[in-house]
């Protein structure tokens, strides 16, 4: 009976600090998402976010397996031109008044050497779900006002966005393409922890 209460006892342990879990929230105002494309061959617009929302779950004293989501609103997107942005948002491109969102969420998260990372996850544009894989370098924590606890990575990919259904294209009267079909990513993102 004892040696049976005990495994009750040590089995609830166990799940008790299985379910523990540490919530980290990105931060709006110090977390960017960028992106670039070729123009015409030889030069390059950059663009970027300016709203979305995600969270990082982990369980375990890294980030080692942890579980990532995000999303963010298509119409958030700027290049700093007014009318290229209103062209990106129609039926060229990204068709924002049906598919208002682009959201990502992790299916692996895999330390492969100190602050290190590789991130798997599914990434869904124009209502297209396309794996997705990105290098994420890890800077470390640090305290922060209010006794909150900060983390930063750093995290570069890159997309064919024909694989999206983003394939408008037109070529120049040089015969130049005018976009590019990879857009690299840039991710600078800030966590801050669920207190």
């Amino acid at each position: 009976m004892r040696a049976c209460m005990l495994s009750i006892f040590l089995l609830c342990g166990y799940v008790t600090h299985a379910a523990a879990q540490t919530t980290w929230q990105l931060a709006p105002g110090r977390t960017s998402i960028e992106f670039k494309v070729k123009h015409l061959v030889i030069m390059e617009i950059k663009g970027k976010f300016k709203e979305f929302s995600g969270s990082i779950v982990t369980a375990s004293e890294d980030f080692s397996s942890a579980t990532a989501k995000v999303s963010i609103p298509v119409k958030s997107i700027h290049t700093g031109n007014r009318d290229r942005d209103t062209h990106l948002l129609g039926d060229d491109f990204f068709c924002a008044d049906e598919h208002s969102q682009i959201t990502f969420k992790s299916t692996a998260f895999t330390k492969t050497r100190d602050d290190i990372y590789m991130i798997g996850g599914e990434l869904t544009i124009r209502g297209v779900t396309q794996p997705i894989e990105l290098r994420a370098e890890y800077s470390g924590q640090k305290e922060i006002s209010g006794g909150r606890t900060r983390a930063d990575f750093t995290a570069t990919g890159s997309l064919n966005r024909f694989d999206y259904g983003l394939r408008w294209n037109e070529v120049s009267e040089a015969g130049r393409v005018l976009v590019g079909e990879t857009v690299n990513l840039v991710l600078n993102l800030v966590l801050i922890k669920d207190n």
